[in-house]
């Protein structure tokens, strides 16, 4: 008994060890490239603090063999103290990898690298699907650069023919045209996540956007309609973890906890019962437009405190030391909290859904969400009725 006992035992752990270890990538990267001789070419994970292998370009080209922790995003990071445009350069590529594909690299000088024209084929289906938004993405742009250089010949038309009103027109569309530019790339991400539910590509690109607010039920259909293989992956689940945390937090909903420590060590707490509206605002130490606004902020705080207006800034650096510095450097007045924590692991900017700094939400004094991403303009407005 006891022996048939132990031998369940060890065949459970084997079974619960094969399931539930990762298994790492085994990839080869070879290239063809052209006028990249002496440019430093590494592997590294995706938030770029973490060097998997590197090499230097030579005759044109260069090798990797690498081991990587596991199948998932990366990139291949080029860097060259030889000036382009009088400058040196870096550049990372992100790529898909996967346990015993192999890459084949091709580019012909840092432009192509640095205007993501490069050519990165691979015996990988998800880095094929890869390249293929990556082309998408690519048309997109490239057809409304090209109906802005068309708008832009034909305003200049009209100014030398002293037809204002027809190039004021113009102008306006070519406005427009650099707003689609800007946009390109959100514009080929929802072409392709509608045609391709049967690729990990879909759920990853959709963590990476900045509508979801805006789109949420049309992303939840997406993710929805994905198959059963995608929805098994890391990237479904944080896919659909990004999207509840949207739905928690819609105009009218109550506010998630603010963690994370004040200046003086001790853990934030705060009641919005005596406020009537508190702006929570997200920062960095590395954030300049984020720096760069403390100033109004502080007229309008200094106008407004006394009639119910309070401001929290929360800081998502990781370094305590950064935070704790350009705090002082910008000696703000109000409530200042951080976590200081890894940003993948920071319960702030999960239960905010917070994307891209400056970012802010308005509440009321329910702490109830009022506002999202509001101008220091409009922010005045609301304060002007207390």
């Amino acid at each position: 008994m006891i022996t048939r006992t132990f031998y369940k035992l060890f065949l459970f752990l084997i079974i619960c060890t094969a399931f539930s270890c990762k298994h790492s990538a085994v990839i080869t990267i070879t290239s063809t490239v052209d006028s990249l001789d002496g440019t430093l070419v590494r592997v590294i994970n995706d938030d770029f603090t973490i060097t998997y292998d590197s090499t230097v370009v030579k005759n044109n080209s260069f090798k990797i063999n690498v081991e990587l922790p596991e199948n998932g995003f990366y990139r291949l990071d080029f860097s060259s103290k030889i000036p382009y445009k009088n400058y040196p350069w870096m550049h990372g590529c992100s790529f898909y990898a996967e346990d015993r594909s192999t890459y084949v690299f091709k580019a012909t000088g840092p432009a192509q690298i640095l205007q993501n024209r490069y050519d990165l084929s691979s015996s990988s289906a998800d880095q094929s699907k890869l390249n293929e938004f990556n082309s998408l993405a690519k048309r997109i742009t490239d057809t409304v650069k090209h109906q802005r250089l068309y708008y832009i010949n034909l305003s200049d038309d009209a100014l030398l023919k002293n037809k204002d009103a027809l190039y004021r027109k113009y102008l306006d569309t070519i406005t427009q045209m650099d707003e689609c530019i800007n946009n390109a790339n959100l514009a080929a991400i929802h072409q392709f996540i509608v045609k391709n539910p049967n690729t990990l590509i879909t759920p990853y690109l959709i963590t990476n956007v900045y509508d979801l607010f805006e789109r949420y039920a049309f992303y939840k259909k997406v993710l929805d309609g994905l198959s059963p293989a995608v929805k098994q992956t890391k990237y479904y689940n944080e896919a659909n973890e990004l999207l509840q945390s949207v739905k928690n937090i819609y105009i009218g909903a109550e506010a998630s906890p603010i963690n994370g420590k004040t200046l003086k060590g001790d853990d934030f707490k705060i009641s919005y019962a005596n406020k009537k509206i508190i702006l929570v605002d997200f920062w960095a130490s590395y954030c300049a437009p984020c720096r760069q606004q403390t100033p109004d902020l502080k007229v309008i705080y200094n106008k407004y405190k006394s009639k119910g207006f309070d401001i929290v800034s929360v800081s998502i650096d990781e370094d305590a030391m950064k935070w704790k510095r350009a705090s002082a450097q910008d000696s703000i007045p109000w409530h200042n909290v951080a976590e200081c924590v890894d940003q993948s692991d920071s319960k702030n900017i999960r239960n905010f859904v917070v994307k891209s700094i400056p970012a802010n939400y308005v509440l009321n004094n329910k702490g109830r969400l009022i506002g999202r991403n509001v101008e220091l303009d409009s922010l005045e407005r609301m304060l002007k009725k207390l």
